[in-house]
């Protein structure tokens, strides 16, 4: 297993790779330095490592000091280096990756890139920030500090024949897009920019130009030259990148991941000499660090972003009420008028937005009742396609990527107020999402009450079903078996600005495949927890919006990644984000600063798209307590070492089995959640306390979000988290976490024959998943632990109680094959169905008998302890009567339980235990430990889910 964890910093000798390249094509060097990553290759790329044959690029591959990379007249490749830097290589280039040294500890370096021909973009990274990158052409140096610019280098036969053509092309140039500061040197003379949008000319007779404005007609030429699938012009110089910011943003999320810091934002706009606030108007799609990870937005000013009223904390409180990531650009959309936006993904096996477009708004949108659908992007070009009835076939055969007509379907709600379509490029394979609407107006929006959305499957980023869940890892890419489903509850107050209640916005999805390895088959399972709130008129905006975060973990048994991201609708609070002039039928929540943390190597940008459409709630909503549940919970937390080695399988459970230990505090009030946990996780491990969700002081996070009682999530809190061993202080959020219900699990043969999922009225049950960085660079992670909360019952309900009574549920547990310390030990999630006998006498309790059936196949016998006095049980394995196959035998085992619920006797029952065993194939002891809990209703009262 490898680590789900906060930030990346720890890699390990895997059993699968996280990308599927030949053995032979990984290999590299022997003693040779790996300094980067190829992160997606169009057409011809090799790269030629020192003393090594030369190979063709593929996505995922290594790249190492001083390898040569050359690109034909149709090739392009984009490399990510270990400190964040981003560099894209255009058609007809040649480079060599000359000198990178970089410490992560102290985030400083040195990038020296030596330039022979052909244009590329450079997106700083770390080393960056705090020295300049160096690019060597055969005629200049140019250097590089905190931000994006274009770099081209021409042969000078390449300028004389561009001349002879009657065109203009430099002997060198370099373009400022974003950042602080570049410059070009030539001999003696230097000269330095400042200002985005400017660039800095070197001429054949190497004659340095002083920093000009350019063109802002040739932004797309500079999309499309680094873009191209055709022949490249050589010596064809763009003069790029306008002077709006607007149009400069565009240009930034094609080029790379470290495009999110407020200093270089506020550089932007104020060398630009704008007066408006510079952290509205950056880019569409910001992207976060990809080296150490930095929790999407901390803060939202609504004055800042195009209203009034007070700061609003989203995620962790900060010290000033701050941007700490810029939103896009303020639009000009007269109310009322139709809005949208299009989004381009032209890898769909990394996601809708990895090194594409990004998404682009519409400036100008036809009507959507006529024949034709016309729209004009913000970064130019246009897009006309039919309008049908219902899903319809659609060709744009007007589109701003190229001369090939899209293809594909489009979609028109019922009421004729939203219409999406998904098209596919012929030409190059890459997919198109485009969605206009009529906005919905404030006053149709609900004030009370829950709506539930269908999140159609991700067309863009290749059809996946669960949201926000990168499918370019083996381990994340599984079939969800059932559309995922958003709540919004409605609830909202702003009589209190300093702690307002928002509309709550929750989403997941659960999906576990497979029996695991015990039974012959393997197990993939995916948890994905959307939390977030809508942002509407009483906090000054035009429209409504939504903003939220998004957590979640992946495991094949084998490995673990996570994911960590934040989720918006729209593109901020004055354009629009929900469709239907009768109230909110539409919206598209799209993943911005989304990474998936894979278990070696870089951390991966990502996008996506789930377009929702409203679907009826069913009973969503119908029963909201404000209380305190408690429960158990029970599983295995992983530990590594500084370099990534597993140390240790931890069994964790509640300290001692207090049912306080694992708390739950619901307020329907501000539609929140509060979830304390005290168990021991990482080094030196002792009463550590884990805080998930908003405070109960009504400080509001955007942490949590409940829907109803059977319906909540939350993430890691603001409240600093308790440990036996110091945090790592040097990432701003050394802990991604979740806790989420159950509610939408879906199940793909992970269930044994006869086993069903118990629906019992009076328990809660779900699962948590932690990433933990310590000082120490041990690192802890735990993926899908089951639990179970209610509201426990009370020693005198059990006075008139009858002899005895009988209770059947389900078992949830984790099962570890292998050694606790062996790093080829596998975990996979096993259930079973569960048969309780209860004798109760004289206000004691006790287990006459019991059963777990199913469970890894096979079946335990359980009887009972000395009765601990109600509302308590204890039971113990009986080893002579169990049997689970392909286990030589069950060496021991029991646990422990509480009764929840009302009645006499309560009609619920929860508990937590344990199994251990061995293998047959193998005589080391305890090759089988499972840890599981369980939650059961009185016999009679029992409704299967099925």
């Amino acid at each position: 297993m490898s680590t789900f964890r906060a930030r990346r910093g720890v890699s390990r000798i895997l059993t699968t790779s996280i990308l599927t390249v030949s053995a032979a094509l990984a290999a590299g060097p022997a003693g040779a330095e790996t300094i980067g990553i190829t992160s997606a290759v169009n057409l011809n790329a090799v790269g030629t490592p020192p003393a090594q044959d030369t190979r063709v690029l593929q996505v995922g591959l290594d790249m190492f000091a001083n390898e040569k990379v050359d690109t034909g007249q149709v090739g392009q490749t984009h490399l990510i280096f270990d400190d964040g830097s981003a560099l894209t290589i255009g058609p007809n280039s040649s480079v060599v990756l000359d000198e990178f040294v970089y410490d992560p500890e102290a985030q400083s370096g040195r990038l020296v890139v030596s330039v022979g021909k052909g244009l590329m973009r450079f997106v700083g990274g770390k080393i960056s920030k705090k020295t300049p990158v160096l690019f060597k052409t055969p005629s200049s140096v140019i250097g590089i500090r905190g931000g994006i610019a274009l770099i081209e280098a021409n042969t000078p036969a390449a300028v004389g024949a561009a001349q002879d053509q009657g065109r203009d092309a430099p002997l060198s140039s370099v373009t400022l897009i974003y950042g602080k500061d570049a410059f070009l040197q030539s001999g003696d003379r230097t000269e330095r920019m400042t200002r985005p949008g400017s660039q800095i000319v070197q001429q054949l007779d190497r004659t340095v130009l002083p920093p000009a404005p350019v063109s802002p007609d040739m932004l797309q030429n500079a999309l499309n030259r680094l873009e191209e699938t055709g022949d490249a012009d050589p010596g064809e110089f763009v003069t790029a990148l306008g002077a709006s910011p607007q149009a400069l943003a565009q240009l930034a999320p094609a080029a790379g991941p470290n495009i999110g810091d407020e200093d270089i934002a506020d550089w932007q706009i104020a060398d630009l000499g704008s007066d408006n606030d510079p952290n509205s108007l950056v880019p569409v799609e910001p992207n976060e660090d990809p080296v150490d990870f930095q929790d999407p937005p901390e803060t939202v000013d609504p004055q800042q972003v195009g209203g009034g009223g007070p700061p609003i904390s989203i995620l962790p409180d900060p010290p000033t009420p701050t941007i700490e990531e810029p939103f896009p650009p303020v639009l000009p959309f007269p109310p009322g008028a139709v809005t949208g936006a299009l989004k381009r993904a032209e890898n769909p096996a990394f996601g809708a937005d990895f090194f594409s477009l990004g998404s682009s708004p519409f400036v100008s949108v036809s009507s959507l009742d006529g024949d034709i659908f016309d729209a004009t992007l913000l970064a130019g070009g246009s897009l006309s396609l039919p309008i049908g009835t219902g899903t319809f076939p659609a060709t744009a055969t007007v589109q701003p990527f190229g001369a090939s007509p899209l293809d594909g379907i489009g979609v028109l709600s019922d009421s004729g107020d939203f219409l999406f379509y998904e098209l596919e490029d012929p030409s190059d394979g890459s997919r198109v999402l485009a969605y206009a609407g009529n906005p919905t107006p404030v006053g149709a929006l609900p004030t009370s009450g829950v709506t539930a959305y269908e999140l159609r499957d991700d067309f863009a980023a290749g059809g996946v079903q669960i949201p926000f869940v990168s499918p370019f890892a083996g381990v994340g890419l599984i079939n969800a078996g059932q559309t995922p489903t958003a709540y919004i509850n409605w609830n909202s107050d702003s009589s209190q600005p300093s702690e307002p209640v928002v509309p709550a916005l929750y989403s997941s999805s659960i999906v576990i495949q497979g029996q695991g390895l015990l039974l012959g088959e393997g197990q993939t399972s995916v948890a994905n927890v959307i939390v977030g709130g809508v942002f509407g008129s009483e906090f000054g905006f035009d429209q409504p919006f939504i903003i939220g975060a998004s957590r979640g973990s992946a495991s094949n048994t084998e490995d673990t990644i996570g994911y960590v991201g934040l989720a918006v609708s729209g593109f901020d609070g004055t354009s629009n984000s929900f469709y239907g002039q009768n109230g909110p039928e539409n919206f598209v929540l799209q993943s911005i600063n989304n990474f998936v943390l894979p278990p070696e190597g870089e951390d991966i940008p990502f996008g996506a798209n789930s377009v929702a459409t409203q679907t009826d709630a069913g009973d969503a909503g119908s029963q909201q307590s404000s209380r305190t549940i408690t429960g158990y919970f029970n599983g295995f937390t992983s530990e590594f070492d500084t370099s990534g080695e597993l140390i240790e399988i931890l069994g964790n459970s509640n300290i001692e089995g207090d049912t306080n230990g694992f708390r739950i505090t619901t307020r329907p009030d501000t539609n929140q959640v509060f979830v304390e946990i005290e168990t021991f996780i990482g080094p030196n491990a002792s009463g550590d306390t884990l805080i998930f969700g908003d405070s109960l002081a009504g400080t509001f996070n955007l942490r949590s979000a409940y829907i109803d009682d059977r319906r909540f999530a939350a993430i890691e809190s603001v409240v600093p988290n308790t440990y036996g061993a110091p945090l790592d202080t040097s990432e701003d959020r050394p802990e991604i976490a979740y806790v989420v219900t159950a509610d939408q699990i879906s199940f793909d043969d992970a269930l044994p024959n006869g086993v069903t999922i118990c629906n019992c009225e009076f328990t809660t049950w779900g699962f948590f998943g932690l990433g933990v960085d310590f000082a120490s660079g041990e690192t802890s992670e735990t993926h899908l632990m089951p639990w179970v909360a209610g509201d426990i019952a009370e020693a005198s309900q059990f006075a008139s109680a009858p002899s005895s009574a009988t209770y059947v549920g389900t078992v949830v547990g984790t099962t570890v094959l292998g050694q606790l310390t062996d790093p080829n030990a596998t975990m996979h999630k096993a259930f079973g169905n569960i048969e309780l006998n209860f004798s109760f006498s004289g206000g004691d309790v006790g287990v006459s008998s019991g059963t777990i059936t199913g469970y890894d196949g096979g079946t335990i016998a359980l009887l009972g302890n000395d009765p601990p006095g109600a509302p308590g049980f204890n039971f113990v394995v009986d080893t002579g009567a169990s049997n689970i196959p392909g286990v030589f035998a069950i060496a021991g085992g029991g646990g422990e339980g509480v009764f929840v619920g009302p009645g006499s006797p309560p009609q619920n029952a929860i508990g937590t235990g344990g199994i251990t065993g061995s293998l047959t194939d193998n005589l080391s002891n305890q090759d089988y430990t499972s840890n599981f809990v369980l939650f059961t209703e009185r016999d009679g009262l029992t409704q299967l889910l099925q």
